[in-house]
């Protein structure tokens, strides 16, 4: 009963993605790219909130949760809205210096050059390609938890799903099938979360159950949450202003005004749905029913409390949250490639060329989604990266002296001294310095900032 009610929900969600996809076909590589001036500020909210959404909300908000607790998550949330918001205030901006562009590679490609813009989409492409990995690696520990499903089958076939509908919808396929996902991602978080909270108040108040299993996890105080909860507020922020799918929106609001609201909209959004799942990685360490070797599958665990029809939510809430953000992931790197050498509308070859190797770029992510493995320490990898190159490339919106080379050298130098800091897989050491994500990502983002501030100054003062 609970195969059949978990494989029919998604049977029925894969049908009318499909069907929204084909009908979203699109004209030109424009729009295509952009679906420029076509999203009111209710669509492009809600799509920026379901993209960013993905399958990792049931993995690593929790083990953020299940030992780092409320401070660890509200930087967890904060870093995760905090791009958005950024882009309501960066977003006018671009589109007063770019009104035609199509993200954040025709920005650094005008701004800074050709090279800048070239080591600027690898970066894109990396963080882009990681994520997707992640969401790979989420759906097919869902699908492997509830059925023993082969983690490799569950990556392929859902890979083949959203290439389906969004390499012939494009970014208008994203934008439309995003409304449905939150639709559904909503209430089904809601009642999930509601079913837990019944059967843990069957033991005496939740608070009360918390703060005698775990009350560090619901101090202000604790001072580890609060350090990792700073990591991942640098960290995620950074990383995402290197999602081409959000950049992308910038230009397919239909106003100025709404670009703002649009973001500001899908920021506010996703603050409450993050912490309320790294809420459940408090719960499970209450409940007891955290293994401590595994601690991403906290929301998992709970599931022995509930009613086994909830297995069913879990799988259908899991496709739902993957298919919203690997669609706009995948034409996210689209839009990249296209912007790589510079956007041609007049080329049909460009398009096709920039889908083939998008494919490649999946079928990689599907091997690395198959093998399993810490969906968080995927993230943290590439947000280290990010970290580094965020501040001098917008740094470079504000100061107009800042030349490529120095926007790549204040990048490099953050990445390399941030690197050795870093923690191997498995938490531990690989440089000999202490393996501490905080003084890591501190000094990525510190010095990379610090030398691009005074490269500006003596730039400008040279000028």
């Amino acid at each position: 009963m609970i195969a059949s009610l978990s494989l029919g929900g998604m049977a029925l969600l894969t049908s009318i993605f499909i069907a929204m996809g084909f009908r979203s076909k699109t004209g030109s590589l424009d729009e295509y790219i952009t679906h420029r001036g076509k999203s009111s500020v209710l669509a492009a909210g809600f799509s920026l909130t379901a993209s960013v959404l993905g399958g990792w909300i049931l993995f690593s908000p929790g083990e953020t949760g299940s030992w780092a607790g409320i401070s660890g998550l509200t930087g967890y949330a904060l870093g995760q809205a905090m791009p958005l918001f950024l882009l309501a205030f960066f977003g006018p901006v671009l589109l007063r210096l770019i009104p035609q562009g199509y993200g954040l590679v025709d920005y650094v490609s005008s701004r800074f050059g050709k090279k800048t813009a070239s080591v600027t989409s690898l970066i894109m492409l990396f963080y882009m390609g990681t994520f997707l990995t992640a969401e790979l690696t989420a759906i097919g520990q869902v699908m492997s938890f509830a059925f023993g499903i082969p983690l490799l089958f569950s990556c392929l076939a859902i890979m083949l799903v959203v290439f389906a509908y969004v390499f012939r919808g494009g970014l208008g396929a994203s934008i439309n099938t995003d409304k449905i996902q939150l639709y559904v991602l909503v209430p089904l978080l809601l009642v999930l979360a509601a079913a837990v909270v019944h059967a843990l108040s069957a033991g005496g108040p939740v608070p009360e159950q918390i703060r005698t299993a775990a009350p560090e996890l619901v101090s202000l105080s604790f001072l580890p949450g609060w350090k990792f909860g700073t990591v991942l507020f640098i960290g995620v922020t950074a990383s995402n202003l290197f999602h081409q799918g959000f950049w992308q929106r910038i230009y397919s609001v239909d106003s100025t005004k709404s670009q703002k609201n649009a973001f500001l909209l899908g920021g506010i959004l996703i603050i409450p749905l993050v912490m309320l799942t790294g809420f459940f990685g408090i719960f499970a360490r209450t409940a007891g029913t955290l293994d401590p070797s595994e601690p991403s599958l906290g929301l998992f665990s709970l599931l022995s409390l509930v009613s086994p029809v909830f297995t069913a939510v879990m799988v259908v809430l899991a496709f739902v949250l993957v298919m919203s953000s690997i669609d706009t992931l995948l034409n996210g790197m689209v839009s990249t490639i296209c912007s790589w050498k510079g956007v041609d509308s007049d080329n049909p070859s460009e398009l096709k060329t920039a889908k083939m190797l998008t494919v490649g770029i999946g079928l990689i992510a599907v091997l690395f989604g198959s093998r399993g493995g810490s969906v968080l320490y995927l993230f943290l990898l590439a947000d280290l990266i990010c970290s580094s190159f965020a501040f001098p490339l917008l740094y470079g919106l504000f100061n107009t002296k800042l030349k490529g080379g120095k926007v790549l050298v204040s990048g490099f130098a953050g990445m390399l001294l941030g690197a050795p800091y870093f923690p191997a897989a498995d938490f531990s050491s690989w440089s000999g310095l202490p393996a501490d994500m905080f003084i890591s990502f501190l000094t990525a983002l510190g010095v990379s900032a610090l030398l691009s501030i005074i490269f500006g100054r003596v730039e400008k003062d040279n000028g």
